[in-house]
């Protein structure tokens, strides 16, 4: 495959993308655990289904954009992009993460609890 020089640019720059998307999704990934159990065998199951899932939107990602043209260099660009992204967004990316899913989790709650009180209410004449 020979590539004009803009053409491999853009290239290696889709790679760094790729890079920060794999730790974008490790860091969403690592968010969804902190509220999950310690039970070692759902652990183990749970990694093996965001490998999988991880690796199937990374490959559909480079299939997009460079016809998921595997090389060297696309390795070591998407470990620059890990490693710029863990080093200067992770920390910022966790906390936004955190605030959104713990904002899902108490509006579930109080919907939850406000069906709860109707159930309650209707059914069970409590007023």
């Amino acid at each position: 495959m020979i590539l004009t020089i803009y053409n491999q640019f853009v290239f290696l720059i889709f790679n760094f993308i790729a890079g920060i998307l794999a730790a974008s999704l490790f860091d969403v990934y690592r968010v969804i655990r902190r509220f999950g159990n310690n039970n070692k065998i759902l652990t183990v199951i749970q990694d093996i289904l965001f490998l999988i899932l991880s690796a199937i939107i990374i490959f559909t990602f480079l299939l997009y954009t460079n016809e998921a043209y595997l090389n060297g260099y696309v390795y070591i660009f998407m470990l620059i992009g890990v490693f710029f992204y863990m080093k200067l967004l992770s920390k910022i990316y966790i906390k936004f993460v955190s605030f959104i899913f713990n904002r899902l989790l108490k509006t579930l709650r109080i919907c939850k609890n406000f069906m709860v009180f109707i159930f309650e209410c209707i059914f069970l004449n409590k007023k």
